[in-house]
């Protein structure tokens, strides 16, 4: 499955790198960079909003490469 991504800035006050995931044209998910100084999990990717009912928001991987591939696996999964 073809998954891109778009770096965007986020208005989310200290946690401002962000990621839209296109799933061809179609936006699926907004991933952003958690802050270094965020307590739970610092410079981690979190998934902020899902729009594929498929894809749980909520997630937080240490990788934005991690979080594309856990994004990719449900969507598949909801394929089968």
């Amino acid at each position: 499955m073809d998954l891109k991504t778009q770096q965007v800035r986020v208005a989310l006050g200290g946690d401002e790198d962000g990621a839209l995931l296109f799933q061809a044209d179609r936006l699926v998910a907004l991933l952003v960079r958690l802050s270094s100084s965020n307590e739970i999990a610092p410079n981690c990717w979190y998934l902020e909003a899902s729009f594929d009912e498929a894809v749980s928001s909520g997630s937080i991987s240490p990788s934005l490469d991690q979080a594309v591939a856990s994004i990719r696996k449900q969507l598949d999964g909801a394929k089968a």
